[in-house]
């Protein structure tokens, strides 16, 4: 499916650390924990959904209303040892907050390094396309624990991302690695057509 959004977007590579031969139910309720925490947080952060009510619906299938603009989109996955993802999301609506959420609870649950520098660099990148926020507030997003809690407990959706936290904790899939990258619509198209063509030319 081609990404219907022209603009920015954030790109978020996880890489993980697991025994060999893992089970499938380790990896697909690895993947399922990152991104139902990202749709939560999602749901919790973008005013868009700020009448968007908590209960057990929320963890259905289809029971969480993003759009497909605002859902994580897979750009490469590798189901190997080590596991690399590597996601993506428009720069809509509250995307920005909910990612940096999404950055900051892996970290703060894996102790996984993420370069300050870069990541300075590339909130840059942010500010230039969003004057609502500024550098330092996109910045503190990315590591506020204490202000996002706050604001999921205004919305009662704290104890289920914690509980989703929690299993990410638990998961056999350890997070090693996490990168963030802001890159435009055209690169990731251009990309994924290097991609293919090479793919095709083996």
């Amino acid at each position: 499916m081609a990404l219907t959004y022209e603009g920015q977007y954030l790109r978020l590579r996880i890489t993980g650390d697991e025994e060999s031969f893992p089970t499938l139910l380790d990896i697909s309720s690895f993947l399922y924990d990152v991104n139902l925490l990202y749709e939560f947080l999602r749901l919790s952060l973008d005013p868009a959904h700020e009448g968007f009510t908590f209960s057990q619906y929320a963890f259905y299938r289809r029971g969480r209303p993003l759009s497909e603009v605002e859902q994580l989109h897979i750009q490469s996955l590798k189901l190997g040892s080590p596991i690399d993802v590597v996601t993506v999301v428009a720069v809509i609506g509250g995307a920005i907050g909910a990612f940096a959420g999404l950055v900051a609870i892996i970290q703060n649950l894996h102790n996984a390094p993420l370069n300050r520098r870069k990541l300075a660099a590339e909130v840059e990148k942010l500010e230039r396309e969003n004057r609502a926020s500024s550098r330092e507030e996109i910045l503190r997003a990315f590591e506020d624990l204490e202000g996002l809690g706050r604001r999921l407990g205004v919305r009662e959706s704290e104890h289920s991302v914690q509980g989703i936290a929690r299993r990410l904790a638990s998961s056999p899939v350890r997070i090693k690695g996490i990168d963030v990258e802001v890159v435009t619509s055209q690169e990731l198209e251009r990309r994924n057509s290097d991609e293919s063509r090479g793919t095709n030319e083996l």
